[in-house]
């Protein structure tokens, strides 16, 4: 009897990840209003099943936000912790983002429709890489390489303009063509620029 419940655990976990992993692509295409019934179609599941293991749509959809935030998180500080060199963890930060360049642009497009607790997550996901930044930075200007600069006002600019690039796509990269492929020389050459001495 534990053998069957074992093996019925293993398939709910299962269904459970292959639910979370079929959100993200169906995001990607589609972005974050797509209803579940089409998830659970894309997933070949019935759409009941959807809500076992997710109550609501904004619970499965806080999970998907949860995994990207954890997955970037996580790249984030294996990189922190090896390299303090501010280019290094900039073009790192726009490789991560190039890879979910279409996730994380409909986040950045689509946050103030989410609820409250995946825009935290989203908050949450910033904070992790400011703080990677601020180590970075302070290193810099302690090195003597980058000017004396507030952490808080240089992250949000660097931030900025790579959002600005995003939710812009359609002028910088009318072909539908990766923004951050297209630009991630210059994007990051330019504002090296602006804060080196």
């Amino acid at each position: 009897m534990e053998k069957v419940q074992g093996k019925r655990q293993l398939q709910k976990i299962a269904t459970r990840e292959h639910i979370i992993e079929t959100a993200m692509s169906v995001y990607i295409a589609q972005g974050f209003s797509v209803p579940t019934h089409t998830i659970a179609q894309k997933a070949g599941v019935a759409h009941g099943t959807i809500f076992v293991h997710f109550p609501t749509r904004e619970a499965l959809l806080f999970q998907a936000l949860a995994r990207f935030a954890d997955d970037i998180g996580n790249k984030l500080h294996g990189l922190s912790a090896s390299n303090h060199d501010i280019e290094t963890l900039l073009k790192a930060h726009l490789e991560i983002i190039g890879e979910n360049e279409a996730f994380y642009k409909h986040l950045i497009h689509e946050l103030p429709n989410l609820s409250l607790e995946a825009r935290h997550l989203f908050v949450s996901l910033n904070s992790i890489a400011s703080h990677h930044f601020s180590i970075a930075l302070q290193s810099g200007i302690e090195n003597g390489i980058l000017k004396q600069l507030s952490t808080h006002m240089t992250y949000n600019t660097w931030l900025g303009l790579i959002h600005y690039y995003l939710q812009n796509s359609e002028f910088f990269s009318p072909n539908g063509e990766s923004v951050i492929a297209r630009y991630k020389d210059d994007l990051l050459n330019s504002y090296i620029d602006l804060i080196k001495k």
